[in-house]
This record gives structure tokens, sequence and C-alpha cells, in this order.
């Protein structure tokens, strides 16, 4: 009925939305890495791992719009965004000009801080938990060490503006290469959750305040991970946090399956997993980048690590939507939880082959030590 009173609404929304998607990828690169450039030069070596004490504040902010948006469209319907968008773009616009003014105050300090920055440079090692929690994976930039010699370091240097050698950064080693196809497949399964889920709930009679009450639900879980993003970095890992969030989304999506219809209340059960999810994929994402990211180039690492996670996200709403249509969400989630479960078992193998590639490493520098201590010794 709306598309006969409107024949153009559907080409004019398809556009609007390839509007907002091209905005928003060369948007939220940019923020990441102004977030952690500045957290670099703040809080020098571990700035990094506080990026999730900033993303926070994104997280309450999205809690409380939807929790007071839900109502709104229940009573007024969905062309109050006419209404909201505008009062949003200035909100944008204010903020963007604030920050302008402040970069150009504190411009020249950056300025005479960056010579002490240069030596982060170099390819760093990851923190581990202090108690072994994280010993199948601890070794990832290790490998990435031992597979760049001197000249190509220099080389990646010299040319980083190349993406080809960022991307050689962010595949220096097995269990690196493993966690982006981790990644990639877990955007597969999220982007069906974060598009197609409203839709889902709705076939479950939900309306609009329960669709708004299942993002703060999530919000509420994401804050604390966010908060204490620097210690659970320390205690499990990055590639840790990585497979927690793929556990629970797994969990999450196989669980949906089970609510039956008009109790669509009970899907406030399984949103806590979402934010796990959310905070733990997206602070492990940023920190894998972030540690072996050149300073002043934080943004072009986070925006190549962005554009392949978003190209799993636009193949995994393309099938997503298809598979929904052909054969029903329940088959939908419970296969994409079977998506994201198969590139998270092909992160561990790879972690397990860097492991034993490191062990063997360790062997053969300990026999080579045993050996060099025996000629020592028959020459004295």
């Amino acid at each position: 009925e709306e598309q006969s009173k409107h024949p153009n609404a559907f080409a004019l929304h398809f556009m609007a939305r390839i509007i907002y998607s091209v905005s928003t990828a060369i948007m939220f690169p940019i923020l990441d890495g102004i977030t952690l450039s500045y957290l670099k030069h703040h809080q020098h070596i571990n700035g990094s791992s506080r990026y999730g004490q900033e993303r926070l504040f994104g997280a309450v902010s999205w809690a409380i719009a939807s929790i007071v948006i839900g109502p709104i469209l229940d009573i007024f319907g969905f062309e109050v965004f006419f209404y909201t968008a505008p009062i949003g773009s200035i909100f944008c616009f204010i903020s963007l000009a604030k920050y302008a003014i402040d970069s150009l105050s504190v411009e020249g300090l950056l300025t005479e801080s960056s010579g002490v920055e240069s030596e982060m440079i170099e390819v760093n090692k990851y923190e581990h938990g202090g108690n072994g929690t994280s010993e199948s994976c601890d070794h990832i930039d290790d490998v990435v060490r031992k597979g760049l010699h001197d000249d190509e370091k220099e080389e990646v240097e010299e040319n980083i503006d190349h993406s080809l050698a960022i991307l050689k950064l962010l595949m220096g080693s097995y269990a690196a290469c493993g966690f982006l196809i981790c990644g990639f497949t877990l955007n597969m399964g999220t982007s069906i959750v974060e598009n197609l889920i409203f839709l889902f709930f709705e076939t479950l009679g939900g309306s609009n305040f329960i669709c708004g009450l299942t993002v703060v639900v999530t919000v509420v879980f994401e804050i604390p991970i966010f908060h204490f993003a620097p210690k659970l970095l320390d205690f499990f890992g990055t590639e840790n946090l990585q497979v927690i969030a793929s556990l629970a989304y797994v969990i999450r999506a196989v669980g949906y399956t089970f609510v039956p219809k008009e109790h669509v209340s009970l899907v406030l059960l399984f949103e806590p997993l979402h934010g796990i999810t959310y905070a733990c994929s997206k602070t492990s994402a940023v920190e894998f980048a972030a540690r072996i990211t050149p300073t002043g180039y934080e943004a072009s690492c986070q925006g190549l690590l962005s554009l392949i996670l978003g190209i799993g996200s636009v193949i995994g709403l393309s099938l997503g939507g298809w598979v929904e249509e052909t054969f029903g969400p329940n088959i939908l989630y419970r296969s994409y939880a079977g998506v994201v479960g198969t590139g998270l078992i092909l992160f561990l193998g790879a972690c397990a082959l860097d492991k034993r590639k490191a062990d063997e490493y360790e062997k053969v520098d300990k026999q080579g030590s045993v050996g060099l201590d025996a000629n020592e010794g028959l020459s004295s």
C-alpha cells in the first residue's frame, strides 16, 4: 500500500541507505584512528588498550536514544525521523566544530611530542594475561617480527601509505590470518542480527518499545566491558576476547530460534550476549590493529581492517536476506551460528599452528645453545 502511494519510496530509501553506509564507512575508521592517536599521545605505549573506555560513551548514548525512540515510534510512527535526523545532524556539526577548534589549539604540542612517539613504529608484542590464560595464541607478534626482516620492516615503514604494506602487517602469522577469518565470519553473523533481527522480533509479536528495550539490555552489558577493557585485555588477551565474542554469538543465535511466538520478551534473556559479542569483538579488533600500527597511520590501518570486516557484513547480509526469505528465520540464525563457529575453529587451528611453529623455533634455539656450549667446552 505504501509502495503504491509512493512509487519511488524504495529507490529513495535504497539511495539513502547507500549514502549512510558510505558515510559511516568513512567516518568510523577515522574516529577510531583519531581516538587511538589521542590515546597514544596521552597514554603512551599502552594507550590503545584504553580505547574501550572512550568507546563506552557511544554505547551510553546509543542506549539512551534507543529507549527514548521506541515509544515515540509506537505513538507517532516513523515520520518522526524527519525531525530527529536534522537535530542529530546539528549535534554532529557542533561536535565536529568543537573538535576542530580544540585540535588546532593543541597541534603545536602534538608536533613537539611526535619525536618521542616515533619509537612506536616497530611492531609491538601483544601483552597477554599474567596468569597464562592465553597460552594458545600468545605469540602472534613474535611470529610477525620473525617473518619481517630488518630490511622488510624499513620497506614497510617507508611505503606504509600503500594498503598492501599495512595488509602485510595484519597478516603477519597464521594466528593473525585466523583472527581476520574469525572476524570476517563474525561480522557475517552480526550483520543479520543488526539489520534483520527486528523483523524477526515483529514476527514474534514484538513492538517498537520491545525492540528499543533489547538495545538497552545489550548496551548495559557493553558498558562494563568497554570500561574494563584494559584489564580484560591484560587478563584474557586480544585473541581470547575474540573467542568469547564468537561463542557468545553462537549461543545467542541458536537461542533465538527456540523463542516461541507471542513470548517475544524471552529474547531479552539472550540480548546480554550481543553486548558481550559486540564489546569484546570491537575491543579485540581495534587492539589487534593498534598493536601493529605505526604512529600516524592509525586511521589507515583501522580503515583496512574495517574494509575486510565490512566485506563480511555485506556478504552476510546479502545471503542472510535470501536465506530468511527462502527457508525462514530459524534456519537463518542456526546456519549463521555454524558459519561463525567455523570461523572460530579455523582461528583456534591457526593459533595451534603458530604455537607449534614457535615451539619448534624454541627447540632449535635450545639445541643451538647446547651445541655452542659444548663446542666452547671442547675448545677450552
